[in-house]
């Protein structure tokens, strides 16, 4: 498969410059995507058809929705009803490798500008719209998805991977004892499209005989995350996070930093890290992220409904001696502000750790450090 970037620039002042590009990528699966080892583990955070029968239905769905995922509903054997649902919100999910996976594809155009004017010295700024199509993703297609669909569609694509305890004592029809488990092993799933903004800014200048003062500013605007696991299923992940939209997915984050040096070579800079609110997938108005029924089989405990924007600021100092040493020392997240928190069922494996999401926040708290270069 083959791979190509076409870009062009145009310059009609020398103040402003339009660019805009199209670039063609190709992934191939890697070894762990391929052949990691197939298991049974905790994928999902709701069993649409587990609890007690209220006025014949079972959390919104009747009986026979409920039967196309496997539930008994007649005869001797009949847990409709009766399938106990887990406190904790942790079901199994059969995953792992697949080597029969195709490589990914993706297509990425952008459109910008890049300002310089020469009115204000020292002073550009950049923004740029940009549209990433992911095709043939390589990933899973989300074990409460596959349940979601299998009761609302009841197609057979769905419904197969899901694999009661076939037993007929307390664990009759459940998906979190040793024998219940949906299968969701990696596959090329639909597609991903982001589309936003990215705006960057800097500014230099030099402030009398006391020093060089240094601005910058990074951001960027999330308007679209469009996840199409399958066929004609698309949903929106852009201000969400939770079981199927993964880690927060923040509309607006933003880093800003102002430096001044002094001509001695002692600079301290500052910095403001930024990430707008996220809420629940599951209260979402669509039906693919929220599970369905009457109310969504999704619906998370209040204390997990979303998480608050958050601000971290950090401080750093450096000296330069001579032209040999450069020490540094600093503080990031100097108020050793908390992360937000949300409930194990749904801040849990394999997207959080410890209640919140490390790969976005500050898990930790304050975190110190102190460095040496030397040059010789």
């Amino acid at each position: 498969m083959n791979t190509y970037k076409i870009a062009g620039e145009f310059a009609p002042v020398r103040d402003i410059r339009f660019r805009a590009s199209y670039n063609r990528a190709v992934r191939a699966p890697n070894i762990v995507e391929l052949f990691s080892a197939q298991s049974i583990g905790l994928a999902g955070t709701t069993d649409p058809c587990a609890g007690d029968a209220i006025n014949g239905l079972v959390n919104g769905f009747t009986a026979a929705q409920c039967a196309r995922t496997g539930v008994i509903t007649t005869g001797p054997n009949a847990n409709f009803g009766f399938i106990q649902d887990n406190p904790a919100s942790q079901y199994n999910g059969f995953g792992g490798g697949n080597p029969l996976l195709a490589p990914e594809t993706a297509n990425s155009y952008t459109v910008g500008v890049i300002i310089q004017p020469r009115f204000v010295p020292g002073l550009a700024v950049t923004v740029d719209g940009f549209d990433i199509r992911l095709k043939q993703a390589i990933g899973t297609i989300g074990v409460d998805l596959i349940l979601s669909q299998c009761i609302q569609t009841g197609d057979p694509f769905f419904c197969s991977r899901i694999h009661r305890d076939p037993s007929t004592g307390s664990n009759s029809g459940s998906l979190f004892s040793p024998n219940g488990f949906t299968t969701d092993t990696n596959t090329n799933v639909g597609g991903v499209r982001t589309r936003g903004i990215d705006v960057n800014a800097s500014y230099a200048r030099r402030v009398g005989e006391l020093g060089n003062l240094n601005l910058s500013f990074v951001g960027t605007y999330l308007k679209r995350l469009e996840v199409n696991p399958l066929a004609d299923i698309r949903y929106d992940c852009a201000g969400f996070f939770g079981s199927l939209c993964g880690t927060p997915n923040p509309k607006w984050r933003h880093k800003f930093r102002a430096g001044f040096t002094l001509p001695s070579g002692i600079g301290i800079s500052g910095q403001w890290r930024y990430f707008s609110r996220v809420r629940n997938d599951g209260l979402s108005p669509d039906p693919d992220l929220n599970g369905g029924g009457t109310p969504p089989a999704n619906t998370p405990a209040p204390g997990s409904a979303q998480l608050r924007a958050q601000s971290y600021f950090d401080l750093a100092l450096q000296a330069k001696i001579r032209d040999h040493f450069n020490f540094r020392i600093g503080a990031n997240n100097i108020f050793d502000k908390q992360p937000p928190l949300g409930g194990s069922e749904v801040v849990g494996p394999p997207f959080g750790n410890g209640n919140t999401y490390p790969q976005v926040y500050d898990s930790l708290g304050r975190y110190l450090f102190a460095g040496v270069t030397l040059q010789f």
